[in-house]
Formats: structure tokens, C-alpha cells, sequence
């Protein structure tokens, strides 16, 4: 009784024994299973901010891309003006060489019609005047021959300036350049202006200097007739308040003329300095828009080179999006299979 009583109680406390453990372990598992969830789940959410990290920078690189893409139509557009100018150019180059071809072969046949002409008897005189109707043709052909090169010099320059641009968007250089070469249409009525001014300025002198001669010419008349007999006294007295009031009139006249002449010449030279303030503006104006067009043509070589460079990171982007995708539901479907 004594023994099966101790067995009882061995058991009963074995029992507990085993109880305390099995809960102990059932919090440990418990506890940890929970760390472990824990842990995951952080993963999980750095992993997402991650994702949509990615997602934004994707979406960025995107919309970087259409921004420079729809730079690269713009400069596509301006290429292709300057090709169609080209073409004009090249037109208009033929057109004149068309041009220069007929008059060399007309000019030749003509040449060719006094030599024959020549061959013949005529007279002295009809020979130098043929010989020199030949000399003149033939200087008027080398003339245009010389013009043909230099057009075709000038068109080769064109063009190797036109390819130079098709690489580099320089197009809007190319028609500076051309534009800095002529003369602008308002400096040219200034010039005609001032032209006109000063043929009227030299008229006007040649004038005052008539004038001025006359009086002259009267001082001595007074001069001459106040040296004469005193018999001639009263006439000359005469003449003398005549040619004094001319005088006086004359001189007059002249001051009138001097005070428009000074008046002329400060107009000429506010003119003068209107137009080399305009000069200046031109060419500042002109030297500015090519520096514009310089760093234009810079920045699209850059959109370029950013170009290839975002299609290059979107492409390397998208495919670790993928793995990162990929990696992120390996473990999600692990997570979820855990719990």
C-alpha cells in the first residue's frame, strides 16, 4: 500500500514534471514563432518601400525619357529644315550653273564667228574693233568661268558646313553666319540716307564757297572804287551803299548757311553715332544668338548622351525590378506558407 501510494506520487509528480516542460517549450516555440513573424513582417515592409522606391524612380526615368525624346523630335524637325535649305541651295546652285553653260557656249559660238569672220579681207579698223569685241567676250567668259568656281567653291563650303551641321544641330549657326555676311535692310536705307545727306551737304558747299567768293569779289569792288578820283564821288557813294547792303545780305545769307551747316553736321553725327550704336546692338545681338544656338546645340548632344544613359539605367532598372518582383514573391509565398 505504502509502495503503490510512493508510485502514485512519483507519477503525479512526473506528470508535472513533463507538464512544465511541455508548456516551456510551448512558450518557446510560441515566442519565437512570433520573433520570427516579426522579423518577417519587417522585411516584408522594407522590401515594399523598396518596390515602390524602385516604382518611382522607374516612373521618373520615364518620364526623363519622353521629356528628352520629345527634345529629340524637336531637333529631328530642325535637322530636317536644314536639309530641305539644302536642297534649295543645291537648286539654285544648278540653276546658275545651267545659267554659266549657256553663255559659255553662246559666247563661244561668238567667238567663234569673228574668228571666221577675221579669216577674211576686211578692213583695218573693222579688225581691231573685231579683235577687240573678242577680247571682251573672251574676258566676259573667263569672268563667268571664274564666277562658276567660285560658286561651286562657295556651294562645297555650303555643303561641308551643311554636313558639319547634320551632326551637331547646327543649322540656326549656319544661317547666323550667312545673315552676318549681308547687310541688314535698315542699314542700308540709313546708308542711302546719309548718302543722299551728304551729296546735299556738298552741293550746299560749293555753294557758300560761290557765296563766299562773291563777297569777296564785292570787298575788292568797294575796295577799288574807294581808291578812285574824287570827280566819281557821288556814283561811286552810290554804288558803294549798293554793294555795302549786298554785302551786308550776302553776309547775312552766309551766317544763315553756317548755322545750317553746324546743324547739318551735329545732325550727321548724332546719324553717325544712331548707326554704330545700331552696328554695335547688331553685333552683340547676333554675337549672343550664336552662343544661344552653341549651347542649344550642346544641350542636345547632352539630351543625347542622357538619352542613351536613362535608357540604359531603365533598362537595368526593369530588369532588377524583375528580380526584386521575383525575390519578393519567393518570400512572400515562404511568409505565408510559415504562417
Amino acid at each position: 500500500m505504502k509502495n503503490k501510494k510512493t508510485f502514485l506520487e512519483n507519477k503525479g509528480t512526473l506528470l508535472a514534471v513533463l507538464f512544465l516542460v511541455a508548456l516551456i517549450l510551448g512558450i518557446y516555440l510560441l515566442n519565437g514563432k512570433h520573433q520570427l513573424s516579426v522579423k518577417q513582417q519587417k522585411e516584408i515592409s522594407q522590401l515594399r518601400r523598396d518596390l515602390k522606391k524602385s516604382e518611382d524612380n522607374f516612373h521618373k526615368a520615364q518620364s526623363d525619357i519622353e521629356a528628352l525624346k520629345h527634345e529629340n523630335v524637336r531637333m529631328t524637325n530642325q535637322h530636317s529644315r536644314s536639309l530641305s535649305a539644302q536642297e534649295n541651295d543645291q537648286k539654285k546652285f544648278n540653276t546658275l550653273k545651267d545659267r554659266l553653260a549657256e553663255l559659255e557656249i553662246k559666247y563661244k559660238d561668238r567667238i567663234a564667228d569673228l574668228e571666221q569672220r577675221l579669216q577674211g579681207a576686211p578692213s583695218e579698223e573693222h579688225v581691231q574693233g573685231l579683235r577687240q569685241t573678242i577680247a571682251e567676250l573672251t574676258a566676259q567668259s573667263e569672268s563667268y568661268a571664274q564666277r562658276e568656281e567660285e560658286a561651286q567653291a562657295k556651294f562645297s563650303t555650303l555643303k561641308d558646313q551643311l554636313a558639319e551641321l547634320e551632326i551637331k544641330y547646327k543649322d540656326r549657326i549656319a544661317d547666323l553666319e550667312q545673315r552676318l555676311q549681308g547687310t541688314p535692310p535698315e542699314q542700308d536705307s540709313q546708308e542711302s540716307q546719309f548718302s543722299t545727306r551728304q551729296q546735299d551737304r556738298a552741293s550746299e558747299k560749293q555753294a557758300l564757297q560761290g557765296q563766299i567768293q562773291q563777297a569777296a569779289d564785292q570787298d575788292a569792288t568797294i575796295a577799288k572804287l574807294e581808291q578812285q578820283p574824287a570827280q566819281a564821288q557821288d556814283g561811286q557813294n552810290k554804288e558803294i551803299q549798293r554793294l555795302s547792303a549786298q554785302l551786308a545780305t550776302v553776309r547775312q545769307q552766309l551766317r544763315e548757311r553756317v548755322r545750317e551747316v553746324s546743324s547739318l553736321r551735329q545732325e550727321h553725327a548724332t546719324v553717325v553715332e544712331d548707326l554704330q550704336g545700331a552696328l554695335a546692338t547688331q553685333e552683340q545681338d547676333r554675337a549672343g544668338e550664336k552662343q544661344t544656338l552653341q549651347a542649344q546645340v550642346q544641350q542636345a548632344a547632352d539630351q543625347d548622351a542622357t538619352i542613351a544613359q536613362l535608357e540604359q539605367q531603365l533598362a537595368q532598372a526593369q530588369d532588377g525590378q524583375n528580380k526584386e518582383i521575383q525575390r519578393l514573391s519567393e518570400q512572400l509565398a515562404t511568409v505565408r506558407q510559415q504562417l
